[in-house]
């Protein structure tokens, strides 16, 4: 995979880490105006996916660019989803490719589908209060968080409360990566459910994969796009001790089977292939019948 890096603060630099991890080439790094220049001077490759961790203020200018030289973009940074729409109609009329998300972490994934399972639960409760906090570190440019808002459209979609209604808080403390809490208050007790990032390699890994999973493919597409697609796979999380000797997914114990099945995007650690969905429902089906026998 070719990959072009936009942005090379911390969430860049671990981008490089991570896909240089399998293999990929990183055909140039984007953290300035004049590295366009640089960057068509000496780039000798196709078939290049762009992955963009910079500021709101230069995301729509990194997607015109990235589409002017025909490069799928994945973009990480959020803030600037006022203007989604304007550039979905582009990227279909114009047959260009984006994949965006406000959160590429596949616990953030998984969290909020048990925010959408919670939130259908709760809405016949009408003592409970939902609301969102998230917690950042001081250097995050917009609040509330892309992940939030995520996560608010969610609640929003499956309960019976309006969007105006649903509080976020915002804080910006130190260097936190990221927490993000839903809560539901009554004046008997409280139901909360929260998801901590210990570290940005989790956002960084999911971009990478979004950008293989991403290549020759057209349209703008995002994690929910993914989860549908015919061709998804199961993600094993990189450098994860629990999965360490296992060179095939049917090897995998049970527990860490269940667990995996139903995550966004799946490789074999070893081998770095991605692993056939069909094999995987197989597999899936013969333990039911192992376990149900």
């Amino acid at each position: 995979m070719n990959i072009l890096i936009i942005g090379y603060g911390k969430m860049g630099k671990m981008v490089e880490e991570i896909a240089l991890s399998k293999s990929d080439t990183i055909v140039g790094i984007i953290d300035k105006e004049e590295d366009w220049q640089t960057f068509d001077k000496n780039n000798k490759y196709k078939d290049i996916v762009a992955i963009d961790f910079s500021i709101p203020s230069k995301v729509l200018d990194n997607i015109e660019k990235a589409w002017e030289r025909n490069i799928a973009i994945v973009v990480g940074t959020t803030g600037w989803y006022d203007k989604l729409e304007e550039i979905t109609q582009r990227a279909n009329q114009e047959k260009k490719t984006l994949f965006w998300a406000s959160n590429f972490s596949i616990g953030v994934f998984l969290f909020n589908k048990l925010n959408a399972y919670l939130a259908d639960m709760m809405k016949e409760y009408s003592d409970y209060n939902p609301s969102i906090k998230e917690i950042h570190h001081i250097h995050k440019l917009d609040a509330p968080s892309g992940t939030a808002i995520t996560l608010a459209q969610t609640l929003v979609e499956n309960h019976n409360i309006e969007k105006q209604n649903l509080n976020i808080e915002s804080v910006r403390e130190g260097e936190v990566c990221g927490t993000h809490i839903i809560n539901y208050y009554s004046e008997v007790d409280d139901i909360e459910i929260k998801h901590t990032a210990h570290s940005r390699k989790g956002f960084a890994s999911g971009a990478v994969m979004a950008a293989h999973w991403l290549k020759g493919k057209q349209g703008v597409f995002t994690m929910k796009d993914s989860d549908k697609s015919d061709d998804k796979v199961i993600a094993i999380p990189f450098g994860d001790p629990q999965y360490n000797g296992f060179s095939d997914i049917s090897e995998l114990p049970h527990h860490i089977f269940e667990e995996l099945k139903h995550f966004l995007l799946v490789y074999k650690q070893l081998e770095n292939k991605s692993v056939d969905v069909k094999a995987v429902h197989t597999i899936a089906k013969d333990r039911e019948t192992q376990k149900s026998s």
